[in-house]
């Protein structure tokens, strides 16, 4: 079954993708050219859903180009050995975004 996966940012309801609770995964849908970390060559990910669907059990995560059809997907174990954490301010110094873990691209399976 397919679940929502919904974040409050800047006091917006954001779907950030969907949760598989049959396979444990974690399907992403992305525009790489937007939400590529490209100076670091990583993807991120909301710290808090993923912490939250890790403890649910997921076992993978899914990142489709929705403009390419191209995927990346990585296991929880290659996030947990490989994971970066990065927090972003805004130049009056308070933090926009909400706690990010960027995993190199190096370390996704591209499909």
């Amino acid at each position: 079954m397919l679940k929502p996966t919904i974040i409050n940012a800047n006091g917006r309801k954001l779907k950030i993708g969907n949760y598989d609770t049959e396979e444990k995964t974690w399907y992403i849908d992305r525009d790489k050219s937007r939400h590529f970390m490209r100076k670091i060559e990583s993807w991120g990910l909301d710290e808090t859903m993923y912490k939250f669907l890790k403890n649910e059990g997921m076992l993978m995560v899914v990142i489709r180009d929705y403009n390419t059809e191209e995927r990346w997907e990585i296991d929880v174990d290659d996030i947990e050995n490989h994971k970066r954490y990065l927090h972003f301010k805004n130049l009056n110094g308070k933090t926009d975004h909400k706690t990010q873990i960027f995993i190199a691209e190096k370390y996704w399976n591209k499909s």
